[in-house]
């Protein structure tokens, strides 16, 4: 059954924390719920962020948010988010899906190479204490430095083995 789109928003306007909770355990975190209530519940999380803060916390819209990252299909707009969001949190996280199979596509790889990007230029802590700000976006920007060497290597090799496949003559 798909969910109709103001419905969690109401809900979440009437019940607060404990209705958050429940979209937590029957969507977000479940495996089996279907990608458009997913994609209905990350939209909601989107408009309480702007509309209701004043309704559920930030951290909680956050956990929620986090949440979606356990799906391909979800991951991009939910790292988007947590950006804007700034929650710094999620970045050893983000670091290795940036090299799982399942999370390969483009969408995906931009969105953790922004969401570095934003977390190595960040001072103010947002969510974290000051020191552990200031450690998590050094450790964006070595992250940064790794993917680029790693996909200068990859395109090295790449070229490699285009001039080695130009050289040998296949019958």
């Amino acid at each position: 059954m798909r969910l109709p789109a103001g419905l969690p928003f109401g809900y979440l306007l009437s019940r607060g924390d404990r209705a958050l909770d429940r979209i937590d355990e029957r969507i977000l975190q479940d495996q089996t719920a279907s990608s458009d209530n997913k994609f209905v519940a990350e939209y909601t999380l989107m408009l309480i962020w702007e509309q209701a803060q004043d309704r559920i916390s930030p951290e909680q819209l956050r956990r929620s948010m986090r949440n979606l990252l356990n799906d391909s299909e979800t991951a991009g707009v939910a790292i988007n988010n947590l950006t804007e969001w700034r929650d710094w949190s999620i970045q050893d996280r983000l670091v290795e899906m940036y090299q799982q199979p399942g999370f390969n596509s483009a969408e995906i790889k931009q969105a953790i190479l922004n969401y570095l990007t934003a977390c190595s230029k960040q001072n103010d802590g947002a969510t974290l204490p000051e020191t552990t700000a200031i450690s998590q976006a050094r450790k964006a920007e070595l992250s940064l430095d790794r993917f680029r060497q790693w996909n200068a290597n990859l395109e090295r090799f790449q070229q490699l083995h285009a001039k080695m496949m130009n050289v040998v003559e296949i019958d």
